[in-house]
């Protein structure tokens, strides 16, 4: 997806020259430049975030993905719809949303910044410090123990030291680094499930306020309020406690669980979030992408449920020993819940027809373009990956293989690439537009500020955070900068700017 070439099969998987690396948190120096190109377009246009074309939003969902596999096949597909080494993916989306490993896939990508690239490597590195690692007895082994699976320790420390490698800073700073992100960047949402004493439901995780909605779905959205001033980490290990494999995690008083419990697909949760934060402004594209489609499960999890609960109490289905069904019984009980938290698709079709009905609302005579899209493996790789498959322990190597195999031949089909096309053409052309915005800068660098002293002698002097009000003062205040040329007053403009450092 470079300027100068047609879309690929791709968004470009590094970080612009000098510019998309998060400067707010790696503590880097090097202002970069607001468009990733040599010079800003001289015809600014002046737009606020509910203008032109920021009105509008994108938005990128990941349902569960198996635990072993945590960012692909979600990753490798964003990884076919990014290509030239100069964009990330969080300068493409407004919001990237995700549930339980689905949810450290948003993180990653929105709340961390990561490339594609960088998420995988990240994700390589977390399974084998967690995966690679299982207890010998646990809830789901044969030598019985009541724990989960997998340490809390190591998946605490794990993601603790992601966080940290990621941003460039020390653990004890990784550790209380916060969830909420700037207002100017892209937002980021987690979906954990909430066991309060007197109320059980999915939790949503914001970066982001979001105090009041009205509107026909407004009764519908989870916890209303201001972001969630709570360490990564933590959002991490919420979204992610899947029952059997991680412990819950108690965050301010209440314990939380893995979202996929309730809502494995959040494509819906999401798009409607951000429709109602929105103003009921339609997204300009959301794209929804799962890890395999499976048949007949739901059925099957509700037959070994009612089946269990009738050996509870006292009838048996068989004539076999009461005793040796139910322990039988609890097994296919978790197998069947395990399948059931990723089959992704009975949510997706509700959310398909939420987006069809809200589209025609909006556009009743069929205008605007398709702007929601799925992408999911049609086959039923999951038979092949468990939830937590790490195929050998040390490397994961045989698994990733497998899911690598399985992506690459879903995204080969002919109606796969086209879709694919369809979507980077659509993102190209949003980000083309923002480019020549001032909001632009904003959105790929919070932390870039504007000094008449520069950014050698701008201690002390009066800093401004959006260029237009550098511009301004300029030209309002400093009579040599009267008469300069578009051109000119970019060039001036560029040299007064400065990285905000951390204090």
């Amino acid at each position: 997806m470079s300027d100068t070439t047609e879309p690929t099969i791709g968004f470009e998987s590094e970080t612009p020259s000098g510019n998309g690396v998060d400067s707010s948190e790696n503590g880097s120096t090097e202002p970069p430049h607001p468009t990733g190109s040599p010079s800003v377009d001289p015809q600014h246009t002046k737009l606020d975030d509910d203008h032109g074309p920021w009105e509008r939003k994108t938005v990128l969902t990941f349902a569960v993905t198996t635990a072993g596999v945590g960012q692909a096949p979600a990753t490798a597909k964003i990884d076919r719809i990014e290509q030239a080494a100069q964009f990330l993916p969080c300068h493409y989306f407004d919001y990237i949303a995700g549930t339980s490993t689905g949810g450290l896939s948003a993180i990653m990508l929105g709340r961390l910044r990561m490339s594609v690239q960088q998420a995988l490597d990240s994700y390589e590195k977390f399974g084998n410090r967690v995966f690679g690692k299982p207890r010998r007895s646990h809830l789901r082994s044969l030598l019985w123990y009541p724990r989960s699976k997998y340490s809390t320790l190591n998946v605490e420390s794990a993601f603790i030291k992601l966080i940290s490698e990621q941003l460039g800073i020390s653990t004890p700073i990784a550790k209380e680094k916060l969830f909420e992100t700037p207002d100017d960047q892209t937002r980021c949402i987690v979906l954990s499930y909430k066991q309060a004493p007197l109320m059980k439901k999915p939790y949503l995780w914001r970066s982001y306020d979001h105090e009041y909605s009205a509107g026909d779905d407004a009764d519908k959205l989870l916890n209303l309020g201001r972001r969630a001033l709570t360490p990564i980490w933590e959002v991490a290990r919420a979204t992610s406690a899947a029952p059997g494999y991680f412990e819950p995690i108690q965050i301010q008083g209440d314990m939380h669980i893995d979202g996929a419990v309730r809502v494995n697909n959040p494509s819906k949760v999401s798009t409607r979030e951000v429709y109602l934060k929105e103003h009921e402004r339609l997204p300009a594209l959301c794209l929804s992408i799962g890890t395999g489609m499976k048949q007949a499960q739901a059925d099957a999890s509700r037959e070994s449920k009612q089946d269990l609960k009738k050996l509870l109490r006292g009838r048996s289905t068989s004539k076999r020993p009461r005793r040796r069904e139910i322990i039988k019984g609890y097994f296919q009980t978790i197998v069947s819940f395990a399948e059931k938290l990723t089959e992704t698709e009975e949510t997706n079709s509700s959310w398909k027809s939420w987006c069809e009905r809200r589209h025609q609302v909006k556009y009743p005579n069929g205008g605007s373009l398709h702007w929601w899209h799925r992408l999911n493996l049609d086959s039923d790789f999951q038979r092949e990956v468990s939830l937590d498959d790490w195929r050998p322990h040390v490397g994961g190597t045989t698994t990733r293989e497998v899911i690598r195999e399985f992506t690459d031949k879903y995204l080969e089909s002919d109606v796969v690439q086209r879709e694919v096309q369809e979507i980077a053409a659509a993102l190209v052309e949003i980000r083309r537009k923002r480019i020549k915005t001032d909001a632009w800068e904003r959105f790929v660098d919070n932390k870039i500020r504007y000094s008449c002293g520069g950014s050698e002698h701008h201690h002390g002097a009066k800093t401004y955070k959006k260029r237009e009000d550098l511009r301004r003062h300029l030209k309002k205040s400093h009579a040599d900068a009267q008469s300069l040329t578009s051109d000119e007053m970019d060039e001036r403009m560029n040299e007064l700017r400065f990285i905000l450092q951390d204090q």
